[in-house]
């Protein structure tokens, strides 16, 4: 258990250094610099024509209700007596 504490402090506090770049300025190829880019021309096209318009929706009939619904009174507490 004392190990693993110790590896987990040594990892959590292990420091890293920057490495001296200055050196890596006389690598870099400038060679692409010198290449000429082709200039593109944009094409003038119409915009293309709207969608259609969407098909109307359904009509709702709206239908009342004629019937008239019982209100029902029971109570939790109570068992439920079966009908035979």
């Amino acid at each position: 258990m004392v190990a693993i504490a110790i590896l987990s402090y040594l990892a959590i506090e292990l420091k890293t250094y920057e490495k001296d770049l200055s050196g890596l300025d006389r690598k870099v190829d400038n060679s692409f610099l010198d290449e000429d880019v082709p200039v593109t021309v944009q094409l003038n096209t119409p915009p293309p024509p709207p969608p259609p318009p969407p098909p109307a929706p359904e009509v709702i009939k709206v239908v009342e209700d004629k019937k008239k619904l019982r209100k029902l009174k029971f109570n939790l507490l109570k068992p439920i007596k079966k009908k035979k």
